[in-house]
Protein backbone atom coordinates (compact mmCIF):
# COMPACT_ATOMS: atom_id res chain seq x y z
CA UNK A 1 0.00 0.00 0.00
CA UNK A 2 2.94 2.34 0.66
CA UNK A 3 3.85 2.28 -3.05
CA UNK A 4 0.32 3.32 -4.04
CA UNK A 5 0.45 6.39 -1.82
CA UNK A 6 4.05 7.20 -2.60
CA UNK A 7 5.12 7.57 1.06
CA UNK A 8 6.63 5.08 3.45
CA UNK A 9 5.72 4.83 7.12
CA UNK A 10 8.72 6.88 8.27
CA UNK A 11 7.72 9.73 5.96
CA UNK A 12 4.10 9.66 7.12
CA UNK A 13 5.23 9.82 10.78
CA UNK A 14 7.56 12.70 9.90
CA UNK A 15 4.66 14.58 8.26
CA UNK A 16 2.43 14.01 11.27
CA UNK A 17 5.20 14.97 13.72
CA UNK A 18 5.75 18.23 11.79
CA UNK A 19 2.06 19.12 11.45
CA UNK A 20 1.07 22.60 12.65
CA UNK A 21 -1.53 21.02 14.93
CA UNK A 22 -1.74 19.00 18.12
CA UNK A 23 -2.17 15.42 16.93
CA UNK A 24 -2.06 12.30 19.08
CA UNK A 25 -2.67 8.57 18.85
CA UNK A 26 -3.67 6.35 21.77
CA UNK A 27 -3.70 2.55 21.84
CA UNK A 28 -6.54 0.34 23.08
CA UNK A 29 -5.31 0.79 26.66
CA UNK A 30 -5.83 4.58 26.28
CA UNK A 31 -2.07 5.16 26.43
CA UNK A 32 -0.43 7.77 24.22
CA UNK A 33 1.67 6.13 21.47
CA UNK A 34 2.28 9.16 19.24
CA UNK A 35 2.18 12.93 19.69
CA UNK A 36 3.01 15.70 17.25
CA UNK A 37 5.89 18.05 17.97
CA UNK A 38 3.51 20.80 19.11
CA UNK A 39 1.76 18.34 21.44
CA UNK A 40 5.18 17.38 22.85
CA UNK A 41 6.07 21.03 23.49
CA UNK A 42 2.79 21.75 25.26
CA UNK A 43 3.35 18.77 27.55
CA UNK A 44 6.90 19.77 28.51
CA UNK A 45 9.03 18.32 25.71
CA UNK A 46 10.75 14.96 25.39
CA UNK A 47 11.96 14.94 29.02
CA UNK A 48 8.30 15.07 30.16
CA UNK A 49 6.97 12.77 27.47
CA UNK A 50 3.40 11.55 27.78
CA UNK A 51 4.13 8.52 25.59
CA UNK A 52 3.04 5.32 27.32
CA UNK A 53 0.82 7.17 29.80
CA UNK A 54 -2.94 7.71 30.09
CA UNK A 55 -4.70 10.98 30.76
CA UNK A 56 -5.36 9.81 34.31
CA UNK A 57 -1.58 9.78 34.82
CA UNK A 58 -0.68 13.06 33.16
CA UNK A 59 -3.52 15.50 33.87
CA UNK A 60 -2.98 17.79 36.85
CA UNK A 61 -6.75 18.11 37.17
CA UNK A 62 -7.67 14.56 38.21
CA UNK A 63 -11.38 14.97 37.37
CA UNK A 64 -10.49 16.10 33.85
CA UNK A 65 -8.03 13.22 33.49
CA UNK A 66 -10.76 10.78 34.54
CA UNK A 67 -13.21 12.39 32.08
CA UNK A 68 -10.75 12.04 29.18
CA UNK A 69 -9.97 8.44 30.14
CA UNK A 70 -13.66 7.49 30.36
CA UNK A 71 -14.32 9.22 27.04
CA UNK A 72 -11.54 7.13 25.47
CA UNK A 73 -13.08 3.95 26.86
CA UNK A 74 -16.46 4.96 25.43
CA UNK A 75 -14.92 5.55 21.99
CA UNK A 76 -13.23 2.13 22.10
CA UNK A 77 -16.50 0.49 23.19
CA UNK A 78 -18.91 2.22 20.79
CA UNK A 79 -16.68 2.95 17.80
CA UNK A 80 -17.98 6.54 17.75
CA UNK A 81 -15.85 9.65 18.09
CA UNK A 82 -16.29 12.57 20.43
CA UNK A 83 -15.86 16.32 20.38
CA UNK A 84 -15.85 18.85 23.22
CA UNK A 85 -14.20 22.00 24.51
CA UNK A 86 -12.15 21.92 27.70
CA UNK A 87 -11.36 24.93 29.85
CA UNK A 88 -8.01 25.25 31.59
CA UNK A 89 -8.06 28.06 34.18
CA UNK A 90 -4.90 30.10 34.80
CA UNK A 91 -4.21 33.27 36.78
CA UNK A 92 -4.02 35.25 33.55
CA UNK A 93 -7.33 33.82 32.29
CA UNK A 94 -8.69 30.54 31.01
CA UNK A 95 -7.44 28.76 27.92
CA UNK A 96 -9.90 26.74 25.84
CA UNK A 97 -9.12 23.72 23.68
CA UNK A 98 -11.40 21.87 21.30
CA UNK A 99 -10.66 18.15 21.40
CA UNK A 100 -11.82 15.84 18.62
CA UNK A 101 -11.23 12.11 18.84
CA UNK A 102 -12.11 9.25 16.50
CA UNK A 103 -11.53 5.51 16.63
CA UNK A 104 -8.93 4.07 14.24
CA UNK A 105 -10.04 0.90 12.49
CA UNK A 106 -7.87 -1.77 10.88
CA UNK A 107 -9.68 -4.69 9.23
CA UNK A 108 -12.93 -3.82 11.06
CA UNK A 109 -11.20 -3.82 14.45
CA UNK A 110 -10.50 -0.73 16.57
CA UNK A 111 -6.76 -0.40 17.12
CA UNK A 112 -6.74 2.95 18.88
CA UNK A 113 -7.85 6.57 18.95
CA UNK A 114 -6.60 9.50 16.91
CA UNK A 115 -7.16 13.01 18.19
CA UNK A 116 -6.67 16.63 17.26
CA UNK A 117 -6.47 19.42 19.83
CA UNK A 118 -7.15 22.97 18.64
CA UNK A 119 -6.66 26.14 20.66
CA UNK A 120 -10.01 27.97 20.51
CA UNK A 121 -9.26 30.46 23.31
CA UNK A 122 -9.57 33.54 21.12
CA UNK A 123 -12.87 32.37 19.66
CA UNK A 124 -14.40 31.49 23.06
CA UNK A 125 -13.28 34.80 24.61
CA UNK A 126 -14.85 36.71 21.71
CA UNK A 127 -18.09 34.71 22.05
CA UNK A 128 -18.25 35.48 25.78
CA UNK A 129 -17.56 39.16 25.12
CA UNK A 130 -20.29 39.31 22.47
CA UNK A 131 -22.73 37.55 24.80
CA UNK A 132 -21.98 40.05 27.55
CA UNK A 133 -22.43 42.94 25.15
CA UNK A 134 -25.76 41.54 23.94
CA UNK A 135 -27.04 41.15 27.53
CA UNK A 136 -25.88 44.46 29.02
CA UNK A 137 -26.98 48.04 28.47
CA UNK A 138 -23.89 49.98 27.46
CA UNK A 139 -24.92 53.17 29.26
CA UNK A 140 -26.11 51.78 32.60
CA UNK A 141 -24.26 48.47 32.75
CA UNK A 142 -27.54 46.76 33.71
CA UNK A 143 -28.99 43.65 32.11
CA UNK A 144 -31.25 44.45 29.17
CA UNK A 145 -34.39 42.96 27.66
CA UNK A 146 -32.41 40.40 25.64
CA UNK A 147 -30.93 39.03 28.87
CA UNK A 148 -34.38 38.75 30.46
CA UNK A 149 -35.86 36.99 27.40
CA UNK A 150 -33.06 34.42 27.29
CA UNK A 151 -33.13 33.90 31.05
CA UNK A 152 -36.92 33.57 31.15
CA UNK A 153 -36.78 30.70 28.63
CA UNK A 154 -34.68 28.74 31.13
CA UNK A 155 -36.66 29.58 34.26
CA UNK A 156 -40.27 30.26 33.26
CA UNK A 157 -42.99 28.34 35.04
CA UNK A 158 -46.71 28.74 34.32
CA UNK A 159 -47.44 29.78 37.92
CA UNK A 160 -44.87 32.64 37.69
CA UNK A 161 -47.26 34.84 35.67
CA UNK A 162 -48.23 37.60 35.70
CA UNK A 163 -44.89 39.23 36.37
CA UNK A 164 -43.52 42.67 35.78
Amino acid sequence: MDEQIGFNLEEVLLFMKSAPANIFFKDTECKYRFTSEICDLINGGKENSIIGKTDKEIQKNKELGQFYYEDDLKILETGKGSEYISEFPFETGSLYYEIRKNPVFHQDKIIGIIGIVTDVTKQIRLEKELEELSFTDKLTGLHNRNYMEVRSKNYVRKDDFPTS
